[in-house]
C-alpha cells in the first residue's frame, strides 16, 4: 500500500502493482440496480482541453469539471452498462506522498 486517507469525506486506498497502480475509493454505489463500484477513475494530464474534446464529441458529461485546487480536478462521465467514469488530475495542492504516486514528484 502507498497510502491510505481522507479525499472529498471518502477513505482512498493507493496500491503500486509493478508500473500500474490501483486507486480504491471507499463510496458506496448511488441508488439501486448499479454496479458494484460507484465509479472507475482515470488519471489525465490536461483535462481541461480532454472535456473540451470530449463535450464536442458528444459523450455523456453531466457536469463541469470539478476544480480542486492548484491546476487540479475532475469530472464524471457515462459510459456503457451504467458505469460511471471519472477523469481526474490531480494538483499541486495534493499531498506530497499522493503526487508522487501519480507521477508528479512530491
Amino acid at each position: 500500500m502507498k497510502w491510505d486517507g481522507d479525499v472529498a469525506g471518502a477513505r482512498n486506498v493507493l496500491v503500486k502493482v509493478g508500473i500500474g497502480a490501483l486507486h480504491l475509493y471507499d463510496q458506496q454505489p448511488r441508488g439501486e440496480g448499479k454496479n458494484a463500484v460507484h465509479h472507475l477513475g482515470m488519471q489525465v494530464v490536461g483535462i481541461e482541453e480532454l472535456y473540451e474534446r470530449m463535450k464536442a464529441a458528444g459523450l455523456h458529461i453531466p457536469n463541469p469539471i470539478r476544480k480542486l485546487g492548484g491546476g487540479g480536478g475532475y469530472f464524471m462521465l457515462g459510459a456503457p452498462d451504467g458505469v460511471v467514469i471519472e477523469i481526474f488530475e490531480p494538483g499541486v495542492l495534493r499531498e506530497p506522498v499522493v503526487r508522487e504516486y501519480y507521477g508528479f514528484g512530491g
